[in-house]
């Protein structure tokens, strides 16, 4: 493998080293498999099925500030929050979403209510509580 991976980029830094290398894994697993979810959701026949989402966080001594403070929130599928806050939200982000149905009782979180937050670099898709 170490044939096929640089080891160093242009400017001389090392560049595979297994953290990050695990880093962009686990970051691109989280990707694929909520990406997978949202487009499920999004299908024909599942759309006016699933008509929100909750964000669900791994609650634990790891888990970042933008995930605690959106574990739990809630909001409809088709709105800007339900494209901006797909997960990951940061690199090695744990979290999922949870589909809402139209069996479930629910109440959307109030915009006031989720936290302000800013894109770590323009066109990331990864974002830091302001």
């Amino acid at each position: 493998m170490e044939d096929f991976i640089p080891r160093f980029d242009r400017a001389g830094r090392v560049v595979n080293k297994p953290h990050r290398l695990e880093t962009i894994a686990r970051t691109e697993m989280t990707n694929a498999f909520n990406q997978g979810r949202v487009s499920f959701f999004n299908q024909k026949s599942v759309k006016d099925f699933v008509i929100a989402y909750e964000y669900s966080a791994v609650m634990d001594e790891r888990v970042s500030d933008i995930c605690s403070e959106l574990d739990g929130k809630i909001w409809r599928a088709g709105t800007a929050e339900a494209e901006r806050y797909v997960p990951p939200l940061h690199p090695n982000c744990r979290s999922t979403l949870i589909p809402i149905t139209t069996f479930d009782e629910f109440e959307a979180t109030p915009e006031a209510d989720l936290p302000k937050v800013k894109e770590t670099s323009p066109g990331s898709g990864f974002y830091d509580v302001v």
